[in-house]
């Protein structure tokens, strides 16, 4: 008898399509979720069926779901503009609603629910948060945030039915293959920058983590995936040592950082750039989403590569698609 397949959602994006390959190459039979409209360049030359259909479809994903052993729901809408607020949450929490109801109905055997670091809370004394810290961004009206803890509980809810769940909670991604955010990358290295930071991780680390936690995660768990806590100038210095270029010299206030959103903003709309700056970004661009990895360095054997590698063969990538 032929081995049930493991459905990867979102296998189009940047993440998914690094699952889907890493997957298949381990022997696995992969099934991909994705848009009848999505572009499958960055799937090419991998083995793989297709499920066709939209997440916000529960119809279609009822239908992706049957007869796999296995979910990794990656389909995430990632934006921070707020004319596409109703689309996220239809998307992120809506979409994993059907995801849990699917997996519960046909028995799947275990989900693996990709959230975000954005779904944690702060701590107020500027210490990296772990997974025990609770949600507490609701004051930011930062939709995605919003939506990504929304839909954790839309999880927690499906493990409470008898689901087996785990999630994992990535930094923000970087590495090769990444076309859509090719701007945000150089404009991270320009001499402008911001007084906030992130939790950074490497793409391929986020796709170990993703299969350590299917294999070794704990049932109703959240994991970090998070390998350096820096700046956004120190971010900025290592992708342009990499581009060969002084990288950040000025902090922008916070104020002038809002001025510029509301100018830029309907410009990126014009131009449908939709990783120009916008208001949202420009409120939380002071903050540092610093997190803790001691949990899936302990729990699921992680280590993670240094940003600097991360950052150099991200330039690299980007000079081969001719990106910068």
């Amino acid at each position: 008898m032929a081995t049930a397949p493991i459905l990867v959602t979102g296998a189009t994006g940047f993440l998914g399509a690094q699952l889907v390959r890493r997957l298949v190459a381990d022997g696995h039979r992969v099934r991909i979720f994705r848009r009848e409209r999505s572009h499958l360049n960055i799937l090419q030359q991998i083995a793989y069926e297709e499920a066709i259909g939209d997440i916000a479809d529960p119809v279609a994903v009822d239908r992706a779901v049957a007869g796999c052993r296995a979910v990794f729901h990656c389909a995430a809408l990632i934006a921070y503009w707020e004319h596409l607020n109703a689309l996220q949450t239809a998307t992120n929490v809506e979409g994993t609603r059907h995801v849990v109801t699917a997996s519960l109905r046909h028995g799947v055997a275990r989900l693996i629910h990709v959230s975000s670091v954005s779904a944690i809370g702060l701590r107020a004394d500027g210490a990296p948060a772990d997974e025990s810290v609770l949600f507490n961004l609701g004051r930011l009206r930062l939709n995605y945030a919003d939506t990504k803890f929304a839909a954790e509980c839309v999880v927690r809810d499906g493990v409470a039915r008898g689901l087996d769940a785990v999630i994992i909670n990535p930094g923000t991604i970087y590495g090769p293959g990444d076309h859509r955010r090719a701007y945000y990358v150089r404009s991270l290295a320009s001499p402008v920058t911001s007084r906030g930071g992130m939790a950074v991780v490497d793409v391929d680390d986020v796709v170990e983590g993703a299969i350590r936690a299917w294999q070794h995660g704990r049932c109703g768990k959240r994991y970090i995936l998070a390998a350096e806590n820096r700046t956004y100038c120190e971010i900025g210095k290592r992708f342009a040592a990499a581009l060969q270029r002084r990288g950040p010299l000025w902090v922008m206030p916070r104020w002038l950082i809002r001025v510029a959103a509301a100018v830029i903003a309907p410009l990126g709309r014009l131009f449908r750039r939709p990783w120009a700056l916008t208001p949202t970004m420009a409120r939380v661009a002071h903050l540092r989403f610093f997190f803790d990895n001691t949990k899936s360095c302990r729990e699921l054997g992680m280590t993670y590569r240094p940003f600097t590698a991360t950052a150099a063969r991200t330039i690299a990538w980007m000079r081969e698609e001719r990106l910068v």
